[in-house]
């Protein structure tokens, strides 16, 4: 898990993401290098929470970030965000295995929302 780490720039705008926990990038192409951060690989799995515009928290599962978050904010995510647009990437974690990626969707789904808020806190002091 990489989550943890400095916030990502492409939560800015732009479409970056981390290197993978043994500080590889893990795009075999090293053109897309940026300061320590990379393009967005397809094959990565990424946990993520949305900060809906009434102020509740979704999460999710993708292996494109930049992708699911427009697919939510154009109406075509999830049925729960759909009425509660824009959505705000507030906090994901990377995963190389799609297995663990789900199931730590399933344990941060579980969690309280105070939970869920020192991650994102946790994730944001990381800036």
């Amino acid at each position: 898990m990489t989550g943890s780490g400095a916030r990502p720039a492409f939560l800015e705008g732009e479409v970056l993401c981390f290197e993978d926990t043994e500080g590889v990038p893990c795009g075999d192409n090293p053109v897309n290098d940026y300061n320590g951060f990379h393009e967005v690989c397809s094959y990565m799995n990424y946990v993520y929470l949305l900060k809906c515009s009434d102020d509740t928290l979704y999460c999710g599962w993708t292996t494109d970030l930049k992708k699911r978050a427009a697919a939510h904010n154009s109406g075509r995510g999830a049925k729960y965000t759909r009425s509660r647009l824009p959505a705000e990437l507030v906090y994901f974690e990377e995963y190389k295995d799609r297995h663990e990626a789900l199931s730590r969707e399933w344990h941060i789904k579980r969690m309280s929302r105070t939970d869920k808020e020192k991650l994102i806190a946790s994730f944001h002091m990381a800036e």
